[in-house]
């Protein structure tokens, strides 16, 4: 076919200019359009934009080894125009926060004569870790501390919260503790004793503990809700309820 094209236009001139046909003309315009097509090549190298998206949101992104961001975000690949073929491999990869991997390769090829093997680039990347458990949500719920008489000092796991009343905050999703909690009163007056109350994983959140400092225990602290075996050889357990 291409011979047959140079056949035409490399006619004799004034053979050429005798021939007045609009069709022959248009025919032979758009034969050195492509014949200059073919002699230089059409295409070429550009960037293309890709956006890179995670579910859920926030994966750290790394293209070839190299941090570009986190997702979503738009990034811009190499590749031959017009057909988007990348002109080398790619590795990228997307990390979520629970540190879980996932990784796409592509194909890419340097020549222009064999870019068809090449994959073509993706408007889209996308990284699926999953939707998020549809957890119920945290609510707060709060506990009233009191004590008799007025002012002991109210720790929760060794930290000071401060003088009764007053009020505890909890975050839960069921209304229980998440974890074991003791909610520990100290005395400010002679012959007052420790007070603690202990709560397992498995414990509803009370509303109200009262601390009935006038209450003792000889020889260790007042502690009227412990487990059983915390509690061996103690007869005396009369408590404060809440």
């Amino acid at each position: 076919m291409v011979k047959s094209i140079l056949h035409n236009i490399s006619q004799p001139v004034a053979e050429r200019q005798s021939d007045n046909n609009p069709r022959t003309n248009v025919f032979r315009l758009f034969a050195v359009m492509l014949v200059v097509a073919i002699a230089s090549g059409c295409t070429e190298r550009q960037m293309y934009s890709t956006s890179v998206i995670s579910i859920p949101p926030g994966a750290r992104i790394e293209v070839d080894s190299d941090y570009v961001g986190d997702a979503p975000l738009q990034i811009e690949l190499e590749g031959w125009a017009p057909e988007r073929f990348f002109t080398r491999n790619h590795t990228i990869t997307a990390t979520n926060n629970n540190r879980q991997l996932q990784t796409k390769w592509f194909r890419g090829e340097d020549s222009q004569h064999v870019r068809n093997w090449a994959d073509p680039i993706p408007k889209t990347i996308l990284f699926d870790f999953g939707s998020p458990k549809n957890e119920p949500p945290r609510k707060t719920y709060v506990t009233k501390v009191i004590s008799e008489p007025r002012g002991a000092r109210i720790e929760v796991n060794d930290e000071y919260r401060g003088e009764a009343p007053l009020e505890l905050e909890w975050q839960s999703q069921t209304g229980y503790f998440a974890a074991e909690v003791v909610v520990r009163a100290l005395p400010v007056l002679p012959g007052q004793q420790i007070h603690e109350r202990f709560f397992k994983s498995s414990d509803q959140i009370p509303k109200t503990i009262l601390f009935d400092m006038r209450l003792v225990s000889p020889g260790k602290p007042y502690r009227p809700n412990l487990k059983p075996e915390q509690e061996a050889g103690d007869q005396d357990k009369k408590g404060d309820g809440y």
